[in-house]
């Protein structure tokens, strides 16, 4: 009988030993399932898309890294749109003094809201109650609100390995826990006092993050740079102007650019903010920045005699650049307004995407972007396509930059001439280009969608 007994006993054991171990797996794999996947680099290569590994997510600021802010979502469509009503609401309250006011578009993980607000204030709200997880105040420099143009905005976030960075307004990149929105490290990237500012929404490329200057009303040396993601230490700074005369240059391309510009311009900085148009490509590993005005914007009182109006480019302003992720190497650069003196800045969003144009896609990825509010030179214009009528086109236009039709309409030259046009933002303006030499027309009309193979750009190595 004590056999008997003793043998039931040893299977119990092992029957509750099976159960317990089972019940622990299951426990692991419960918790596991539970936890919210790390943001990093192959999480952001397919964000957004059909291959989202977080869907419903918005881990950038463009929603994807093409930025093409296109939801992939279904849910939502024209049969239910009219059901939609209020779920909650949440104040977001602005600091004594400041504006209360975003133009931030917001991240979205792991069911929690990150908004970005005026005067470099974050919110990170529960999606589902509105609920306030956190507050983070950047307290800004007093200085900042007289040192911008247009206002203490911040445009939005970037969020990678557990951090939400912040471009403050006074000059700060900071790094903040997703989860608690403690702050785990701060950089310094300008000096405001110097009317540096940031506005821009900070990009994620691979193992760092990016992000530009404001201030191309004041005179300033544009740049953007990348930092470590884990310590926010300086990777690597690509400048949008040349150093003044006489200072060494930082690498090749500011000497190429250097010799753009003439005169006494480096009294006033010269310009080229990097205030929002800035991209990740990871299929070529490269950063893609527009830049802002030349400053001052009228070309004489950057040095340039009236005589020689039009014929110096003031590189790298009013352009696209490409440079290399991991060590800020220019590739290459495509200006879209040389010699600007209208504030027609080239900052405007980018955008990467396939295009087929007269049957042959061009793929905005695997080596080639295509970018809207990229203007072409005549080699690598892939389309430009007016909005409006070619005599009301040509009544409108003037004619900036050459020669023979300087401020006289544009007509004035031949139809054959005239091989592309472009357009700025809300108040467009006219690029035309004239064969075996580069012409400018500025004036005014509807917008133009135009599209530019990269490849065929000014490479630098060329």
């Amino acid at each position: 009988m004590s056999l008997i007994r003793d043998v039931l006993s040893r299977i119990n054991t092992h029957v509750f030993l099976a159960v317990g171990v089972i019940a622990t797996f299951t426990l692991i794999l419960t918790v596991t399932a539970q936890q919210p996947r790390t943001v990093d680099a192959d999480v952001l290569e397919t964000a957004g898309t059909d291959q989202d590994a977080l869907p419903g997510t918005w881990l950038t600021y463009g929603l994807t890294q093409t930025e093409q802010r296109y939801s992939q979502l279904t849910e939502i469509d024209e049969s239910n749109v009219g059901d939609l009503g209020l779920a909650w609401s949440a104040p977001l309250v602005a600091p004594e003094g400041g504006r209360g006011g975003t133009e931030g578009t917001p991240l979205v993980r792991n069911d929690t809201i990150y908004q970005p607000m005026d005067n470099s204030i974050v919110y990170a709200l529960d999606a589902r109650t509105g609920e306030q997880k956190w507050m983070y105040d950047a307290q800004i420099d007093p200085v900042t609100r007289s040192h911008m143009c247009c206002g203490t905005h911040n445009k939005g976030l970037a969020i990678s390995d557990g951090k939400i960075f912040l471009a403050a307004n006074d000059d700060r990149l900071i790094a903040l826990d997703a989860t608690s929105g403690e702050e785990l490290w701060q950089t310094t990237v300008a000096d405001i006092n110097e009317y540096y500012s940031l506005t821009i929404a900070p990009r994620i490329a691979g193992d760092k993050v990016v992000i530009g200057v404001t201030g191309g009303e004041y005179f300033i040396r544009g740049f953007f740079a990348a930092y470590d993601i884990d310590d926010g230490l300086l990777a690597w700074k690509f400048h949008t102007v040349p150093p003044a005369p006489g200072e060494p240059f930082e690498d090749q391309a500011q000497e190429d650019a250097a010799k753009t510009w003439t005169g006494d311009w480096a009294k006033y900085g010269g310009g080229g903010p990097v205030w929002d148009g800035l991209v990740y490509d990871p299929d070529t590993n490269l950063v893609i920045a527009g830049t802002g005005n030349a400053e001052p914007w009228p070309q004489e009182l950057r040095g340039i005699p009236k005589s020689e109006w039009g014929h110096w480019d003031n590189l790298y302003t009013c352009s696209i650049v490409a440079v290399d992720a991991d060590t800020g190497e220019l590739k290459w650069y495509y200006q879209t307004v040389p010699t600007d003196s209208w504030d027609f800045d080239s900052v405007g969003g980018l955008i990467m995407a396939d295009i087929e144009i007269e049957g042959q896609t061009h793929t905005g990825r695997r080596g080639r972007s295509e970018s809207a509010r990229v203007d072409p030179k005549p080699s690598s214009l892939l389309q430009a396509e007016r909005a409006e009528s070619e005599e009301r086109w040509k009544r409108r236009s003037r004619r900036n930059r050459s020669g023979g039709c300087e401020r006289k309409p544009i007509d004035c030259c031949r139809e054959d001439d005239l091989l592309s046009t472009t357009a700025y933002k809300g108040a467009p303006f006219l690029i035309a280009y004239k064969r075996g030499l580069s012409t400018m027309a500025a004036g005014t009309g509807s917008p133009y969608r135009r599209y530019v193979n990269p490849r065929a750009a000014v490479s630098t190595s060329s």
